[in-house]
């Protein structure tokens, strides 16, 4: 049942199947597994309008960077510490802990430790029909780094940039982002060779690669966005935007909230065998990630074989 949630929270962060999902990596540890939401809207400057999300795992830190009309710049501009004008940030009060609670000293761990299996965020225009009109480009880095900086041109070069023009229906465009490396997939241990601001990155904002958001002196505690999406049209054209993120935590702090957790190196491997061959997919087909994430799945079980299907890979199929 694990890999199944982890899988159904990866391909849909909102689909209400993924409720409790955690990653299914030995060992399997109990945990305290959570779903956080939150909604909100951003609007076209001068420009562009944008958000930009860091997947975050304290409650008082921030998890997006949105623009106002009055936003005059050019690129998707994030800094917690010269903060663009008609740019803002915003928390995620739907977690429960605080970066003092999830942050370990010399002489005591930290009370959470915690990681984040996936993240989403999706954008649908909510202004005028009048007004409809210009492009909504949605981008996550395949490789979790920093897209503070980018400009339209830039994520032009990028494949995994999707490109779309608000339509009738109105409908949401999103991305998604998720654990995938065995750092990621751990939960955080410090390092005698980081640094503060590096450590206190690692243990609450886990997917962005110990990258700060900025090199300015008070943004090095701070984690890099990794995805964003940018609108461009009439200024003042708004969005409505939605995060949902699906974490883990253990510690001393989680003892009364811990549920089982089971182990499957099996649905592991088929489910990051499906991941790592979806974007390729996705491109040359234009279906949808989900879409294109369930046929790798099957594709994939059929090359790992009976005793994967046997362990979970049916019920990963069946789910999604």
């Amino acid at each position: 049942m694990c890999a199944a949630k982890y899988a159904i929270a990866i391909a849909n962060p909102w689909d209400s199947r993924g409720l409790g999902a955690c990653i299914p990596s030995a060992p399997a540890r109990p945990s305290y597994k959570t779903r956080a939401i939150l909604r909100g809207t951003f609007s076209v400057g001068t420009n562009i309008g944008f958000v930009a999300v860091c997947p975050v795992m304290s409650n008082d830190r921030p998890i997006i960077y949105q623009t106002s009309s009055t936003y005059a710049g050019t690129t998707v501009a994030c800094s917690p510490a010269a903060p663009a004008a008609g740019v803002t940030t915003s928390f995620m009060p739907g977690l429960p802990f605080t970066t003092a609670q999830m942050t370990s000293t010399t002489s005591a761990e930290s009370g959470a430790q915690g990681r984040i299996i996936s993240c989403g965020v999706s954008a649908k225009y909510v202004d005028t029909e009048l007004n409809r009109g210009g492009r909504i480009i949605c981008y996550s880095d395949p490789d979790h780094g920093n897209v503070a900086g980018l400009s339209v041109t830039d994520l032009g070069a990028r494949p995994e940039a999707e490109f779309s023009s608000p339509a009738a229906t109105r409908p949401k465009c999103w991305v998604s982002a998720y654990a995938q490396t065995g750092v990621e997939m751990a939960y955080p241990m410090e390092d005698p060779t980081y640094t503060a601001n590096q450590y206190q990155i690692q243990q609450v904002y886990p997917l962005s690669q110990n990258q700060s958001v900025t090199t300015l002196a008070g943004d090095l505690g701070f984690g890099a966005p990794i995805m964003c999406i940018v609108a461009t049209g009439v200024t003042g054209n708004t969005y409505e935007w939605e995060i949902v993120l699906h974490v883990e935590y253990v510690g001393s702090l989680t003892s009364s909230m811990l549920t089982p957790n089971s182990a499957d190196s099996d649905g592991v491997a088929l489910v990051h065998t499906a991941l790592g061959r979806t974007p390729m997919a996705k491109q040359s087909s234009g279906q949808s990630f989900q879409k294109c994430f369930k046929q790798e799945l099957i594709r994939a079980s059929k090359e790992v074989g009976k005793a994967a299907l046997r362990s979970g890979g049916m019920m990963l199929l069946a789910a999604l």
